[in-house]
């Protein structure tokens, strides 16, 4: 193929592999991500479509085996042999880096390794937001409250109301 029709193609988009079509996917998911995030708040993503939850718990399987793996190789943890097997046969070479590099964006966008619901829930809501002092309170059971949350829901109700008073204009 000549070098202009090369470029032309690649200037579109066009994938050339399928492991450039994966990579292209993953993209596209991670800014899916960052949307979401930036639209509503929440890291954790409980109220993003179910696609966009099942990539984030692929993100976290691959960075618990990665982790493995890696703490393995060091000579830190012990792993069985079935484990082993299973880590060297997803982890080579190559795909490490492009995990690795894939970690670094993650990282970048503010995703959550550990789902915060089971693992973090000392430091951040159910939502994701991290308990600051600015953003905490606490209701009258003594249960703490994060009030980004609150606002949230409050804006959420407030919208709710307005539909319902539009439509029983229009009615």
């Amino acid at each position: 193929m000549r070098a202009d029709r090369l470029a032309r193609f690649q200037e579109e988009g066009y994938a050339w592999a399928l492991g450039d079509q994966r990579d292209a996917a993953w993209h596209q998911r991670l800014d899916e991500y960052c949307h979401h995030v930036q639209k509503t708040g929440d890291r954790c993503c409980i109220t993003a479509p179910k696609p966009l939850r099942n990539w984030m718990s692929i993100q976290r399987r691959d960075y618990r085996d990665y982790n493995d793996y890696r703490d393995y190789r060091a000579k830190k943890k012990e792993l069985s042999e079935d484990r082993i097997k299973v880590l060297e046969a997803r982890l080579s070479e190559g795909s490490v880096k492009v995990l690795e590099a894939r970690f670094k964006l993650l990282e970048a966008a503010g995703f959550l390794w550990e789902h915060p619901t089971t693992s973090y829930s000392h430091i951040y809501c159910k939502r994701g937001h991290e308990f600051t002092k600015e953003n905490t309170g606490w209701d009258k059971r003594g249960t703490r409250r994060c009030l980004k949350c609150d606002a949230l829901r409050a804006r959420l109700k407030r919208v709710k109301g307005k539909r319902e008073d539009n439509n029983e204009k229009a009615a």
